[in-house]
């Protein structure tokens, strides 16, 4: 019984000291596989620090990458905005000013509704600046107060008249090309902007073809008879 008892204790313990050179080996081999992928990831790591720069992984210097390159192309796109922006301001300022001198004449000679219609249209005008002016500022750019060109002396109803629609016609031309820049730049807002002062700018050069059409066919008895019926 003894002998008994004894096989079973030794049995017992040396079972005990398998299941813990087990536990051990088991142990021994997590750690190894620990330091192996370590020993991994710094190589790679490495490798990435020597291609791309250090404390940058490829993925990482990709996005980046993309991410200049996207603002580098809102940047060019809002600094051409605001080039084409800022060349209307100075077209709208040097028309305004111009149909403010003929209202001026106008009302001077008594031709009250010519006097009116210049008025009218210098007060449009002066509402596209304001509406430019603030896309220039929303686009972070600084806004250009520069007539592009300076007050023609102009008296003659007939040249007035005629230069008016020049003028007209020449910015109905310019803004339908920068909105075409605009549409090229991804630019909807700015190209909307222009589209509709395409629109009203053509409403002015349509009151402004009628009245020479109207002073060319009756003369300048017209323009009286219109400034008493107005």
């Amino acid at each position: 019984a003894n002998k008994n008892a004894n096989q079973r204790a030794t049995g017992s313990e040396q079972g005990r000291k398998r299941r813990s050179d087990r536990r051990e080996r088991a142990s021994m081999l997590r750690r190894r596989r620990c330091l192996r992928g370590m020993r991994v990831k710094k190589r790679r790591r490495a490798a990435s620090d020597k291609q791309y720069g250090t404390g940058f992984a490829p993925q990482r210097v990709q996005n980046l990458f993309r991410m200049e390159t996207t603002t580098e192309t809102r940047n060019s796109s809002q600094r051409v905005s605001i080039g084409l922006l800022n060349d209307a301001m100075g077209k709208e300022i040097a028309s305004s000013l111009q149909y403010i001198y003929f209202h001026v004449h106008f009302e001077d000679a008594r031709y009250r509704y010519l006097s009116e219609l210049m008025h009218r249209v210098a007060i449009a005008e002066m509402r596209h600046i304001e509406l430019f002016a603030e896309r220039i500022l929303f686009l972070g750019g600084d806004v250009e107060m520069n007539p592009s060109f300076r007050t023609r002396p102009l008296v003659e109803p007939l040249e007035m008249l005629r230069l008016a629609m020049q003028l007209e016609q020449n910015t109905v031309a310019s803004y339908n090309e920068a909105a075409r820049i605009a549409c090229e730049q991804k630019d909807a807002a700015t190209r909307a902007l222009f589209e509709r002062a395409v629109a009203e700018e053509e409403r002015h050069l349509d009151a402004f073809r009628a009245e020479l059409q109207h002073l060319l066919d009756y003369g300048e008895h017209y323009l009286a008879l219109q400034s008493v019926a107005a």
